[in-house]
C-alpha cells in the first residue's frame, strides 16, 4: 500500500515536525509505504529518508502572509506528476494546509484530510489562515473519504462552525510519543523543571519565570530550562542574565530533545485557556511523560482528558494567580515519592500514549479504503 503524506511542515525546521514523522513511521509498521509532499528544505531529504521514508519537495514563498497560498498552489501542480508516475499512490493523507491543492489535483485517488490544529497566528495573518481553514473544511465535508481531527474537542469545534450533524463521522487521532526514544529519570536529586516547545507570549510561559520567582525568594535549590523558539526569546534571555536558576536554550533538533528532558524531573506546560489549546492534544505532555517526569499543566481540556493518577496536577488556566498555584501544585509534589511518580508517568506513556495507540484507528480506516479501492 503506498500512502501520499501532504504537509506544510518544513522538515529540519518545524518544531511539529515530530508528528507527521511519527505518523509516517506508524503507517510503515503497518505496511504502508509513505512519501510526503512537503515544502523544500536544507534537510528535509536527508531526515525523512533517515526515518525509512521518501519525500517529494515544493518549493514556497518564505513570506510568511505567502507560505500557505504558495504550498498550496505547489501541491496542485506537482501532484499530477506524482499520480502519473510509476508508483502512484492508493491514496493521500492531507493536512488542511494543503487539502484544497490535494483535492484538486487528485482525480479518483481517495483522499483523507487530517486536521492537527486551527490556526493559531492573531492578526492579519491569523485571519488569512482562518479563511483558508474554512475554505479546506468546507470543500472537505464534501469531498474527503475521511476525515482525522486531534481530539473530540476540535470535532466539536468544527461541528458549531460548519454545522455538522454528526461528528461520529470524525476519526479522531491525538498525539502521541515514540517511549522508546526517552530514558525514565528516577534521580532524587533538586527540583529540575523544563518547558519545551514554542516560546511565545500566548502560551503563558511568563507565569512560569514568575513561579521560579517565587521559588527563588523562598530559598529552594532548583533550576528551570526552557528550549525553544518563538516571541518572547530575546526578552526570557535577559531573564535569564538576572536569575542562575533560569536556562534559555534555542530551538533543537528533534534527536536532542530525549538528551535535554533526561536530566529534568518536572515538566511544566503554563498554556492559557483559549480556544486553539482547547482543542489541541498535547505532545509535550506525553513526552514528559514518557522521560518519566511529575507534570504540572494548567486545567485546560486538552490536559484534563489525560490519563494521569498520581503525577499529573492541573492548576487554573494561566493568568495572574497561575504563579501561586504552580507553587501550590509544586509543594503537592514534594510530598510523593519521586521514583514512584517517574515509574507511573513512564506507564501510563506505555499503555496509553504511543503513536500506534494513537494513529490505529486512523491507520485502519485508510486501510479499509484502500482495500475498497483495490477489490472495488
Amino acid at each position: 500500500m503506498r500512502l501520499l503524506f501532504v504537509t506544510p511542515t518544513r522538515f529540519g525546521m518545524d518544531l511539529c515536525q515530530t508528528t507527521p514523522l511519527a505518523q509516517a513511521d506508524a503507517f510503515s509498521r503497518r505496511g504502508f509505504g509513505v512519501t510526503f509532499l512537503a515544502p523544500k528544505t536544507e534537510s528535509g531529504v536527508e531526515l525523512v529518508q533517515s526515518r525509512g521514508h521518501q519525500i517529494i519537495e515544493i518549493r514556497v514563498s518564505k513570506w510568511p502572509g505567502l507560505f500557505g497560498i504558495s504550498f498550496e498552489r505547489g501541491v496542485r501542480r506537482r501532484l499530477p506528476e506524482v499520480l502519473n508516475g510509476d508508483n502512484p499512490p492508493d491514496l493521500i493523507l492531507a493536512e488542511w494546509r494543503g487539502f484544497l491543492g490535494a483535492v484538486a489535483a487528485a482525480g479518483d485517488i481517495p483522499i483523507v484530510m487530517d486536521d492537527r490544529s486551527p490556526p493559531v497566528p492573531a492578526g492579519i495573518l491569523g485571519r488569512a489562515q482562518w479563511l483558508q481553514y474554512d475554505r479546506a473544511w468546507r470543500r472537505a465535508l464534501t469531498t474527503a473519504t475521511a476525515i482525522s481531527v486531534i481530539s473530540v474537542e476540535l470535532g466539536r469545534l468544527v461541528r458549531d462552525r460548519f454545522g455538522v450533524s454528526d461528528t461520529n463521522l470524525f476519526i479522531i487521532t491525538p498525539s502521541g510519543v515514540d517511549v522508546d526514544r526517552f530514558a525514565e529519570n528516577k534521580a532524587d536529586n533538586d527540583p529540575a523543571f523544563v518547558y519545551h516547545g514554542r516560546l511565545d507570549a500566548r502560551r503563558g510561559i511568563q507565569h512560569i519565570v514568575h513561579f521560579g520567582d517565587l521559588l527563588a525568594e523562598r530559598g529552594e535549590t532548583f533550576s528551570m530550562r526552557f528550549f525553544g523558539s518563538g516571541d518572547l526569546y530575546s526578552k526570557l534571555e535577559s531573564d535569564s542574565s538576572t536569575r542562575p536558576w533560569l536556562e534559555i536554550i534555542g530551538q533543537q533538533p528533534l534527536g536532542r530533545v530525549p538528551e535535554l528532558l533526561a536530566d529534568r524531573n518536572i515538566g511544566l506546560l503554563p498554556l492559557p485557556d483559549i480556544p486553539v489549546w482547547r482543542v489541541s492534544s498535547p505532545l509535550k505532555l506525553f513526552e514528559y511523560a514518557a522521560a518519566g517526569m511529575a507534570v504540572i499543566a494548567t486545567d485546560i481540556p486538552a490536559h484534563r482528558n489525560v490519563i494521569g493518577e498520581g503525577w499529573l496536577h492541573l492548576v487554573p488556566p494561566s493568568d495572574s494567580t497561575s504563579p501561586q498555584a504552580f507553587l501550590t501544585a509544586f509543594d503537592e509534589l514534594q510530598k510523593i515519592d519521586r521514583a514512584t511518580t517517574s515509574t507511573a508517568a513512564r506507564r501510563t506513556a506505555e499503555q496509553h500514549f504511543t503513536w500506534d495507540k494513537s494513529t490505529s484507528d486512523l491507520i485502519q480506516a485508510c486501510i479499509r479504503i484502500v482495500e475498497v479501492g483495490i477489490n472495488g
